[in-house]
């Protein structure tokens, strides 16, 4: 069981510092001391820099090389001075999804720790609410008496309050998951019969993609050999530009040029490789079908129909009533009929 006063700490074991920057336009590079941990789009602050204009809040990181990242800034500037101080933070793509840059403090009874049922009640659980890095050493430091044992005087366990020796380490690996497309969770989703066709199609992932430069998505109808595609966009290019995609964390939203027609099929083909995550992992892709129903396939609504829902439109053609026309005659209910 836990104490709450006390806590467990996973902590970053060596805290890279920024020891150079330089400008070029409004891209920031900046070189760390050791592996920052980083991959494309993380997000990164920066604060307390001696030379302010390197000072920049959630900035999405475009590139990666060994210790060096680099980061556009929100204005252009002309830095010459030279760069002490800086503390940085980070965030995954979403920008509220905090990167352990350097550690995280947990209450030893808080959510966060969990305690195994019997028989595992000696199984202590962290589920840290930050990301850890990719090939990055970390360590626990667990306060004394954090944790107890369940004897009626409860016995505290000592802990582990250095860094050193540490009796609890561990590096992280690096990340060789690729992205995935969720058909599911698309807009429309895999197999709807009914699409708004003057809806934009949202394509879901698994994870933050990054679109790759002339890397095809084809929009196709009919035939599974798309041999005359509806649309091909080619990533990074003007087919692709000007809003037609739209990449943006996880989504990759397509706008057709041309409103989608009624009651038709359509299927998606993706070229391996079109996007990837920040790790440079590649999405597998689906650029062939073999057969309807491809990977991600959908139909479109029924046209509406004219007039539906009200009164029946008279006949073309039809005579006109003529007023003041005698009325209808004949058996009950219907007034008698004069004859003669």
């Amino acid at each position: 069981t836990g104490d709450g006063t006390k806590t467990i700490s996973l902590v970053r074991s060596v805290v890279p510092t920024i020891t150079t920057g330089s400008l070029t336009t409004n891209v920031a590079t900046l070189t760390f001391s050791s592996n920052p941990g980083f991959v494309l789009t993380d997000k990164i602050t920066t604060t307390g820099c001696s030379n302010t204009v390197y000072n920049e809040s959630a900035a999405a990181i475009t590139a990666v090389s060994g210790s060096t990242i680099s980061f556009a800034k929100t204005n252009a500037d002309v830095a010459s001075a030279a760069l002490t101080g800086c503390t940085y933070t980070a965030t995954k793509t979403d920008g509220t999804t905090n990167l352990i840059t350097t550690s995280e403090i947990i209450g030893s009874n808080d959510a966060r720790v969990t305690v195994g049922a019997f028989p595992d009640d000696n199984r202590v659980t962290i589920n840290p609410s930050g990301k850890m890095l990719f090939g990055v050493a970390y360590h626990v430091l667990i306060a004394s008496g954090a944790i107890v044992d369940k004897a009626a005087t409860p016995n505290p366990y000592v802990g582990v309050a250095s860094a050193t020796p540490q009796s609890w380490s561990f590096t992280t690996g690096n990340d060789t998951i690729a992205p995935t497309l969720s058909g599911t969770q698309s807009d429309p989703p895999n197999g709807m019969a009914t699409f708004d066709i003057s809806r934009n199609i949202v394509l879901k992932f698994s994870e933050s993609v990054l679109d790759v430069a002339n890397k095809f998505i084809k929009l196709c109808s009919g035939a599974v050999d798309c041999a005359t595609p509806i649309q091909t966009f080619t990533l990074q290019t003007a087919s692709a530009s000007g809003g037609l995609v739209t990449v943006s964390e996880n989504t990759v939203t397509l706008n057709p040029t041309d409103n989608l027609s009624y009651s038709t099929t359509y299927f998606v083909l993706i070229e391996a490789g079109a996007v990837q995550d920040g790790s440079g992992n590649n999405y597998a892709g689906m650029a062939t079908c073999a057969a309807h129903p491809c990977t991600y396939e959908f139909s479109t609504m029924a046209a509406p129909v004219a007039g539906g829902g009200g009164a029946p439109a008279p006949s073309v053609g039809a005579p006109a009533p003529t007023i003041g026309a005698p009325a209808a005659c004949g058996p009950p209910p219907l007034p008698p009929c004069n004859v003669g």
